[in-house]
């Protein structure tokens, strides 16, 4: 985890915490919310 270039480090904090077993996140929810993100971008300009 690294915060954003400007931004003191003494506010991080993870959300989960890790569990142990070295996985960042799964995969598959990963893909679905990088598709979610990017459906509701494309959204914002029909607006």
């Amino acid at each position: 985890m690294v915060p954003y270039p400007g931004r003191s480090t003494g506010g991080v904090r993870r959300l989960i915490p890790p569990d142990g077993s070295g996985a960042l996140t799964d995969p598959a929810l990963l893909e679905l919310a990088m598709h979610e993100a990017a459906a509701g971008l494309a959204n914002e300009g029909d607006t």
